[in-house]
């Protein structure tokens, strides 16, 4: 992503804030604010002030909030990395304690990848590394094991991460040190423990355009379009689908907070924004950007325009999901006015809105009016579906439960039967949605006093649900429960 101008202020006013209280750390971070330059990043991370323990504790628990702030360290350490990167092919070790867990994993993962989400120091000398496990205190930490990683580097595959020998550039000079990008990919070669009993792992330093690794990052890139300038929207894509929702945000409203008021985009925020708090469970905020959202497209769209419609329902699911019935039929009727303007009468689209307005009328136990509009919609359906089509079923279906619930039994089991026909057709056998044809045929046998046949019913259903779900789900017990008492007043 590219730096902001205002990133380093950002930054600087957030470490001011962190050690107000530390003047001895203040003057490191006045230091700092008034001497850093690009060329001197390296010599700063290797110092053990606040910048390096803030940027690894950061990278350690994936801060993403401050690791944004860091944007402009990290991209200045990278262009000093490959500037002075390593010109031949280099063997390098790291030592360091991992947990038995850790180690399992790596065994297991032996002959594929691993990629370090920190920057990686290590040194071309095997002793020096192995005495970083003589001088650390591992006396407190429980199931450790020491490792011994080495890490053959070659500096002439492209795309790697760079890596560079900074014992010029590090603020320890004449360290031997060998710092490794944040990034970087390896494969895992082997794991076996030596005559001391330190676990030796040997990795080698990978190319994302290693066969097994090319169709992901292309994949990845493809995703979000890595191949344009990411910005803060998209960044906020990449983390709603990670389910960091509220760093999500964060972003999101950054980004708003950077457009102007007529931008293309700012549509897609709102919706994004709207999208975010309905995946917290936060309708009333999520109401609240559509409506913005809303608003934004009645100034800009025409009256006509199936997107207000769109709109019109999202919204309507939000009412609905706040059980506010009244809002939530209003809204998917104002879609229906706009989509019955748009297209014609047997378009699925208004077969979808008949649905959502007959499961209100439903919710509210309004059964007439609900059975008027399933009803609209399957005859839609008919029209536009082939024969065995799935969703032809599950409106046959629909129909059928309202038909059982106003006492019409023969046309339910009627509709039931269709229903079943088509599914058992399209679906697999032990499908749930079966199941409940099933157990609706079941009731509907037991309303009209037929038990034998009602139980005939109740038993495929449970058969159904004896293998697709734990014997203590509400529809297991229910339906052994309805068993049980009809074969005792059949007996």
């Amino acid at each position: 992503m590219k730096e902001s101008s205002t990133d380093m202020d950002k930054f600087l006013h957030l470490c001011e804030e962190e050690y107000k209280e530390n003047k001895s750390e203040l003057a490191v971070v006045h230091e700092f604010q008034q001497t850093y330059n690009a060329a001197r990043a390296l010599r700063w991370y290797t110092r053990q002030s606040f910048l390096f323990r803030m940027l690894n504790k950061a990278l350690r628990v994936q801060n993403i909030d401050l690791l944004f702030l860091f944007r402009f360290f990290i991209y200045d350490i990278q262009q000093q990395l490959l500037k002075n990167q390593c010109a031949q092919p280099i063997h390098l070790y790291r030592a360091q304690f991992i947990t038995n867990d850790e180690l399992q994993i790596l065994k297991r993962a032996i002959g594929g990848y691993i990629t370090m989400n920190s920057f990686l120091s290590t040194t071309i000398d095997q002793a020096t590394a192995l005495s970083y496990l003589d001088t650390t205190d591992s006396s407190d930490e429980y199931d450790m094991q020491r490792v011994l990683f080495e890490i053959d580097a070659d500096p002439r595959l492209t795309g790697i991460q760079p890596f560079a020998n900074i014992i010029w550039l590090s603020y320890c000079f004449g360290q031997q040190e060998v710092l490794m990008m944040i990034g970087s990919i390896f494969r895992i070669v082997e794991v076996q423990h030596d005559e001391n009993q330190i676990c030796i792992i040997r990795l080698v330093l990978c190319s994302e355009n290693d066969h097994d690794l090319k169709n992901a990052f292309e994949h990845l890139k493809k995703e979000y379009n890595a191949k344009e300038k990411i910005d803060l929207f998209s960044f906020g894509h990449v983390l709603c689908d990670m389910g960091n929702f509220d760093d999500a945000k964060k972003f999101y409203l950054r980004f708003l907070d950077d457009i102007p008021s007529d931008d293309k985009d700012l549509a897609t925020c709102y919706q994004a924004l709207g999208d975010v708090a309905i995946d917290k469970g936060d309708c009333d905020l999520s109401l609240e950007w559509y409506e913005r959202l809303h608003e934004l497209l009645v100034r800009t769209l025409k009256p006509d325009d199936t997107r207000l419609a769109d709109s019109h329902i999202i919204i309507g699911n939000i009412y609905e999901k706040k059980n506010d019935f009244k809002h939530a039929l209003e809204s998917y009727n104002k879609a229906l006015t706009i989509y019955k303007r748009t297209f014609d009468e047997n378009h699925l689209t208004l077969a979808e809105c008949f649905d959502k307005i007959g499961t209100v009328h439903e919710k509210e136990k309004r059964y007439f009016q609900t059975l008027n509009y399933f009803e609209k919609s399957l005859a839609i359906r008919q029209k536009s579906l082939p024969p065995d089509h799935p969703n032809l079923g599950i409106a046959h279906s629909k129909v059928a439960n309202i038909r059982l619930l106003l006492c019409h039994y023969y046309l339910a089991l009627g509709h039931y039967n269709i229903a079943l026909k088509i599914k058992l057709n399209s679906l697999p056998s032990d499908h749930l949605d079966i199941a409940a044809d099933y157990r609706g045929m079941g009731h509907t046998y037991k309303a009209r006093g037929e038990m034998t046949q009602a139980l005939l019913y109740y038993e495929k259903a449970a058969e159904i649900y004896r293998h697709q779900l734990p014997s203590v789900h509400p529809d297991v017990v229910d339906i052994e429960r309805t068993i049980r008492f009809i074969s005792a007043q059949t007996k």
